[in-house]
């Protein structure tokens, strides 16, 4: 069985393949080089199932990879994966669809697929081959600085034209030339690809805000209120947590916030206060230090300060006041 690290070069860009396998292996080798992504091969597809992958991932954590594979594939990502990615497809098709939602159909003719890893995607394939760049959601959201949100609509395609067609080269030539690259040359087709796929996102961010399809501050707030009121029984949700899961950076979440005259601080800590008080109220009584741990704070004295600064009085007092 060949070591699913696979073969490394030099230049960091490691070559994983099946041909080597017999092939009743080969499907189950491909689908352990993916472990967030559930692969299902049909019923007849195994004795022509072959697969080949060149991966190179640099210190911020973005990956360039190419993959063919032949046979119909059939997928489903995870959905808590942060990354998004920029794909160019080079042969054969692919469908990628979120939840119910349309379908993109991706062939060598059609431009350049973006997905967000974060949302659950399904995929079918055939005989496909395709070059992409996979970037870490947070490098994302500080080359953009701003709301990426407009990536949780699902798929999208936009044609190969401009940056779209120069990261498209780019990427190929990378998959092509790997091995005639050496170290240095590696880390500055890096840096290129990750500049051009973040002027994709950047450019398609401006035209869907100039366009008005961008999210508003109110659907912002929204989406952040949602988050919060899932999450704030999680000690470590911050302002700074919720722009990262919502796609956002900091500054543009305290500015959606700031036009409705709030702080996404204070609206965690009137989430939590409102929850403590419907505990404080519960019969039998609840203890003060599970109440602390249910409403997000690590000791009962943090709970304590929250609920004075919230309520003006102390839970014991609230709770005794309520009981009589």
């Amino acid at each position: 069985m060949l070591d699913r690290r696979g073969q490394e070069s030099g230049n960091g860009f490691k070559h994983f393949s099946t041909r080597e396998l017999r092939p009743g292996e080969r499907f189950d080798y491909w689908r352990s080089l993916f472990p967030r992504i559930n692969l299902k091969l049909d019923a007849d597809g195994a004795e022509r199932f072959a697969g080949d992958a060149l991966l190179h991932t640099d210190a911020r954590g973005a990956t360039v990879g190419y993959s063919a594979n032949a046979g119909v594939v059939a997928g489903r990502t995870r959905g808590d994966s942060d990354f998004i990615m920029i794909n160019a497809t080079m042969a054969g098709a692919t469908r990628v669809r979120r939840g119910h939602g349309p379908a993109v159909e991706a062939t060598a003719a059609t431009g350049i697929g973006i997905y967000d890893a974060s949302q659950p995607l399904s995929t079918l394939s055939q005989d496909h081959a395709h070059v992409y760049i996979a970037l870490p959601r947070a490098v994302v959201i500080e080359g953009l600085d701003g709301d990426v949100g407009f990536l949780h609509e699902g798929p999208l395609s936009l044609p190969r034209r401009g940056l779209t067609r120069s990261l498209h080269e780019h990427l190929h030539m990378m998959a092509r030339d790997a091995a005639h690259l050496d170290a240095a040359a590696t880390r500055v087709a890096m840096q290129v690809a990750a500049d051009l796929a973040l002027g994709i996102l950047a450019s398609e961010q401006a035209t869907r805000i100039s366009s008005g399809l961008s999210d508003h501050a109110e659907e912002l707030r929204d989406r952040a209120m949602r988050f919060i009121h899932q999450h704030y029984a999680d000690p470590s949700l911050v302002a700074a947590t919720v722009a990262y899961h919502l796609g956002c950076s900091r500054a543009h979440l305290y500015r959606a916030f700031a036009q409705a005259g709030q702080s996404v601080g204070e609206v965690i800590r009137s989430v939590r206060v409102a929850r403590a008080c419907a505990l404080l109220k519960a019969r039998p009584p609840i203890p003060l230090a599970r109440i602390a741990m249910l409403c997000g704070y690590e000791s009962v004295n943090g709970l304590s300060r929250a609920f004075m600064r919230g309520a003006g009085t102390t839970p014991a007092r609230f709770r005794a006041e309520r009981m009589g």
